[in-house]
């Protein structure tokens, strides 16, 4: 769109292009309302718009800031793997009530904060998902088995027991090779401290 500026006479261009390379200028400050409110006045003589130097200079603003946003969401769309329509189609929803085009920027830049905290939140929670999954696969693998815990023999069991009860020093007697075998461990492990003490004294009179 070219411009001419009332002060000084120079001749000035306002653009923008969309990310097929089409320039759209004319429909971004034409749906404003820009075009009939006064802002710009067509000239046929000067074949150009002609605004005041700072209507120009906020429209150049507007224009950059705008193109700002498109670079920003598309590497934001890059960076999350978010498509880049869903970005706009956030920011539109944040724009919408929001009359004053000085706040879009601003607006447009809340909402992929907004964006890029809730993809990074969601990737620390998968992330600590997973430490977890390993921790506990590591620990289920240390078991010998999935979910599991150590698992004691029977004998082990009793010798923890007997330990316990302060008979250490009888353990060589205590867990003899015994005919009952698993019967002599169970009542070693049910039996009181002075029953197996009397046992102990009779086996060894």
């Amino acid at each position: 769109m070219n411009t001419k500026i009332i002060e000084t006479g120079e001749i000035k261009t306002l653009s923008i292009r969309d990310e097929r390379g089409i320039d759209w200028t004319n429909d971004l400050i034409g749906n404003t309302g820009a075009m009939q409110d006064g802002q710009f006045t067509w000239s046929e003589q000067d074949n150009a718009y002609l605004v005041s130097q700072d209507t120009y200079d906020w429209w150049a603003q507007y224009i950059a800031d705008t193109e700002q946003t498109d670079a920003d969401i598309v590497e934001l769309a890059d960076k999350y793997d978010i498509q880049v329509s869903d970005i706009k189609d956030r920011i539109a929803v944040e724009m919408d009530g929001i009359n004053d085009y000085d706040d879009h920027r601003a607006t447009a830049v809340r909402a992929m904060e907004d964006i890029e905290n809730e993809y990074n939140v969601k990737r620390a929670a998968a992330a600590l998902g997973s430490i977890r999954s390993e921790r506990k696969a590591a620990s289920s693998r240390s078991n010998g088995k999935l979910g599991g815990r150590p698992k004691f023999t029977l004998e082990e069991k009793t010798r923890s027991r007997m330990i316990k009860l302060g008979l250490e020093d009888q353990l060589g007697f205590i867990l003899a090779g015994w005919p009952e075998g698993a019967d002599h461990l169970n009542w070693l492990l049910s039996a009181t401290k002075a029953e197996i003490v009397d046992w102990i004294k009779a086996g060894s009179d």
